[in-house]
């Protein structure tokens, strides 16, 4: 059940010539991402907008996708309102941050990956993680990224003619509040996969309801995400999620 996400894509491909995908919360777009193997593969026949905030990363996603010919690499939050705070380690600190996991990552990858609008899912990543000689406090630093919904991205890039065929959040406990600010009304994903892990029960269930009354079946098919499927999509694969 582990490449499911990857099954999925490649499924799709079965069916039409290009899928349209959209990546929200992207980090450098390789590194432990969900969809790079598959859209490595397919580069040819997908076309990606990859979304990141942390303009640190921009360079090295950029990079990770030069072998990408219809990759569009956009450098903002996706939210309901123009501007969003976000909390990170200071960059400054990569090199001496201890990697629990990814440890053979780049020293960027790990402390980068858990950058969130919620100060204490920060510093609850970061407790423990640095050397005596650093403070908490101090280690935290807040930055302001601008930030938009989706639909008037997918608008200036001229893609709204295109049906969104899978739609990828992992934004670190704001997953809900992304997927409130994806138009999806307008835009109606074919698939949504979101964490679930870092949402506390009530948002959790909240976000739930909101999907099904906008038409969407959901399926908790691993400890940390949820795939949301829209109502009427034809997929063997999400039959298997029934099974289960």
């Amino acid at each position: 059940m582990s490449n499911i996400l990857n099954r999925l894509i490649t499924e799709q491909l079965q069916k039409k010539n290009i899928s349209t995908i959209v990546q929200i919360g992207a980090n450098d777009g390789r590194i432990n991402d969900p969809i790079y193997d598959v859209v490595s593969r397919f580069r040819e026949r997908t076309r990606i907008l990859l979304i990141e905030p942390q303009s640190e990363l921009i360079p090295y996603l950029r990079e990770n996708y030069l072998m990408h010919p219809s990759a569009v690499i956009c450098n903002v939050a996706i939210g309901p309102s123009n501007k969003l705070t976000l909390y990170r380690v200071k960059p400054s600190l990569f090199d001496v941050f201890i990697r629990r996991h990814l440890k053979d990552s780049p020293a960027y990858r790990v402390p980068s990956g858990f950058t969130s609008a919620i100060k204490q899912h920060v510093y609850a990543h970061t407790r423990g993680n640095l050397p005596l000689s650093e403070s908490l406090e101090e280690a935290i630093e807040s930055i302001d990224v601008p930030c938009l919904e989706l639909s008037p991205i997918i608008n200036q890039l001229g893609w709204q003619a295109f049906e969104l065929d899978f739609l990828q959040i992992d934004t670190e406990g704001m997953d809900d509040l992304v997927i409130r600010s994806c138009n999806i009304d307008l835009l109606k994903p074919a698939l949504i996969n979101f964490e679930h892990c870092h949402l506390s029960e009530p948002r959790a269930l909240a976000i739930k309801l909101w999907l099904s009354k906008m038409g969407y079946s959901l399926y908790r098919w691993c400890s940390s995400d949820t795939l949301a499927v829209r109502d009427g999509y034809q997929s063997s694969i999400i039959k298997e999620l029934q099974s289960h």
